[in-house]
């Protein structure tokens, strides 16, 4: 979302001020609210930080994003306040969407989000009018009721409005690390769930239907869950739900750098070190035009009770026997200095490491972390899986 450039900006789910996702965040949010010229939208049932610096914030009710959504571009249908010319030139099955979106009823629905209707009228009209439309999303939608349909309704928010593939507007992106992989139902590796028998996205299933796959699958039901970096019974919908089934799991273990909800629930809690005290960059990093990869040094030293995460991983699969605590090839070959061209027979080593041992392939990042880590010095080692990436 090229939000710094754009003139009238929906933030829906989503508090950049606190969380991010869009460069510069608290800067770009404070020349937005400078600007007489420019509007900001929040959607949130919160009054978030970045809610206080909008010119409009619409506190709809919690899950009814589906709702509130849908009647907003049912009004873009029945105004007409669609880009017919850029709905021509590069979409297709506009008659459809329009036909589905004729039927909603829209003061209906924005009831349901308990939000004024002339306000919501207002919005729209103000968004689809406006030179650079942007729709900036995050988790707010994507962890709650209707996930998949939101995603649908966001996107379809600025594509019949013509607000894509320009600046100030919603674009594509590029990517170091690809974050979904292809689906293929004819795999094997991607069988559906016991209970709801739902088939995975990318191997993903929506988190939505986890308390069901712990508690109403029978035999079959999962039975140990680890949580990493995340708090389920926080983020999560229906906390009750998940309160009640991560109770029923044989193993639950956290880790994570605070004592969450989730965590208090755990069989083991696995500290980790802070974001200040590893090595870290995102893989989230999904700038328009131009993509940037910045690797971040600890700016703080550890403390001795925690530890980074691949130490954490790689420490489990040793003592599981998923892999020796030794590979002393490519120990010996990453000690020449790796300053210089080592890694080039290193590389070749792994390769031939990985070849004659199949069942080590999934767990190549804790090998590397193992033996070509422990030569980068300044606390680096989990940093080494970089090498063959690049």
């Amino acid at each position: 979302e090229d939000v710094e450039h754009a003139d009238y900006v929906l933030f829906i789910g989503t508090n950049p001020f606190q969380a991010h996702g869009i460069p510069n965040a608290r800067d770009t949010l404070k020349h937005i609210k400078k600007d007489p010229n420019r509007t900001m939208v929040v959607f949130d049932p919160r009054v978030t930080e970045t809610a206080k610096q909008a010119d409009i914030h619409v506190q709809l009710k919690p899950g009814t994003d589906a709702f509130l959504m849908s009647a907003m571009i049912a009004i873009i249908i029945k105004e007409k306040l669609y880009d017919a010319v850029f709905i021509e030139q590069h979409t297709h099955g506009f008659e459809e969407v329009k036909a589905a979106f004729n039927h909603v009823p829209i003061e209906d629905y924005i009831a349901k989000a308990d939000v004024p209707v002339d306000l919501i009228y207002q919005v729209v009209r103000d968004f689809s009018k406006a030179k650079r439309g942007c729709v900036r999303i995050d988790l707010g939608i994507q962890h709650t009721l209707n996930t998949t349909l939101n995603g649908y309704l966001e996107k379809l928010l600025y594509l019949l409005t013509g607000n894509f593939g320009k600046q100030g507007t919603n674009n594509l992106h590029t990517m170091f690390i690809p974050i979904l992989t292809d689906t293929d139902e004819r795999k094997p590796k991607y069988r559906r769930s016991v209970y709801h028998k739902m088939f995975p996205i990318s191997g993903f299933f929506p988190p939505n239907i986890l308390p069901d796959e712990i508690l109403k699958a029978g035999e079959k039901r999962i039975r140990a869950v680890f949580v990493d970096s995340c708090n389920p019974l926080l983020t999560y919908p229906d906390t009750p739900a998940f309160e009640e089934a991560f109770k029923a799991l044989d193993l639950l273990v956290v880790v994570d750098v605070a004592m969450t909800e989730t965590a208090r629930l755990a069989d083991y809690i696995l500290p980790a070190h802070t974001q200040f005290e590893k090595w870290e960059f995102t893989g989230f990093n999904l700038e328009f035009p131009k993509n940037g990869f910045h690797l971040r040094h600890p700016v703080l030293a550890a403390q001795a009770n925690t530890l980074p995460e691949a130490e954490i991983y790689t420490r489990l699969l040793e003592a599981m026997n998923a892999i020796p605590k030794n590979f002393p090839i490519l120990e010996k070959i990453a000690a020449v200095d790796s300053k210089k061209t080592a890694y080039l027979p290193y590389l070749s080593a792994l390769g031939l490491t990985l070849a004659r041992h199949k069942k080590y392939i999934p767990f190549a990042a804790s090998i590397i972390y193992r033996t070509l880590g422990k030569r980068l010095g300044n606390s680096a080692d989990s940093v080494a899986f970089l090498l063959p990436l690049s």
